[in-house]
């Protein structure tokens, strides 16, 4: 029997890798995903490439481990002959940082993550919000001032999106490739990022929303909050119910009236804002850690 090989990926993973997210989409394994970030997740593989390892059996790319997207994936007809645990070991060599979402939900998938050594740490909760009602209209404090994001201004931003989650529940830190990588793409819409920064001085904003839309399976669009964050310094003044706000009202005025948002449910800043601005929880996911992670 060959031997299943596990190595970087490289650019000809790419297609197979796309074939691979697709079928696990269409057979039920992505739970909660949507038609628009599987295509997005999909067209991210070469991005995420220094980030992916990847299974080969008789030169078929097999399955494929996705540090970036924290998850793993293994053809159904290949799995239950080590590719998997392979995969993780190869990643844990260089990321020992993995946390591994258990997308489907299904005891096999908890099975396998504690037979290589992860345990649960945290759930990621989907809340969504209905109707038609505006939210009060965007404020800012005097001294500060709500300002569009412009290309010029990247650096600025790209260390905002850093500090803010640094001391994140599960702390976040961005590839500036990646992210640059996005501001690239022709559909990056910069009026979907709200920042508020000091007034007179846009190079140096203290807080940020950024909005995405998806297409539902009904073709509806939603909206959607995908980041908030606001400097340490700056927290306790109102600045993410204000930018959550925002984005809520440009939603509606566009015409969408629902709009979801994903947040760890340990957070004891954020959850409580949602819930209050009418996000109610639909659906989470369980996030899972490496054992011999070293404590910071």
């Amino acid at each position: 029997m060959s031997a299943i090989e596990i190595r970087a990926f490289t650019d000809a993973d790419a297609e197979p890798i796309r074939a691979i997210i697709e079928r696990a989409f269409s057979d039920g394994e992505l739970v909660g995903f949507h038609r628009s970030e599987v295509r997005q997740w999909q067209e991210s593989v070469p991005q995420d490439g220094p980030k992916t390892w990847v299974a080969v059996l008789d030169e078929t790319v097999i399955g494929f481990l996705s540090a970036g997207a924290d998850g793993v994936i293994v053809s159904p007809e290949y799995r239950r002959r080590g590719a998997g645990r392979a995969l993780v070991q190869a990643t844990l060599a260089h990321r020992p940082d993995l946390e591994l979402s258990q997308w489907s939900g299904s005891p096999e998938t908890a099975a396998f993550l504690e037979s290589v050594g992860f345990r649960f740490d945290y759930r990621m909760a989907q809340l969504v919000r209905t109707g038609s009602e505006l939210p009060s209209e965007m404020e800012t404090p005097a001294g500060f001032a709500a300002i569009e994001y412009q290309h010029h201004a990247f650096d600025a931003y790209f260390s905002l999106l850093n500090t803010s989650f640094a001391d994140h529940p599960t702390p976040l830190h961005l590839d500036e490739e990646r992210v640059r990588a996005v501001h690239d793409r022709p559909d990056f819409n910069p009026a979907r990022i709200r920042l508020i920064a000091i007034d007179g001085d846009p190079h140096r904003p203290v807080a940020f929303v950024r909005l995405r839309t998806h297409e539902t399976v009904t073709g509806a669009q939603r909206g959607g909050i995908a980041l908030i964050g606001v400097l340490p310094e700056y927290r306790g003044r109102g600045f993410a119910r204000q930018l959550l706000r925002w984005g809520v009202r440009t939603f509606i005025e566009s015409g969408i009236d629902e709009i979801e948002l994903e947040v760890v449910t340990i957070n004891e800043r954020a959850l409580p804002l949602y819930t209050s601005e009418g996000f109610e929880p639909v659906q989470s996911w369980p996030y899972w850690v490496w054992t011999g992670r070293q404590s910071s």
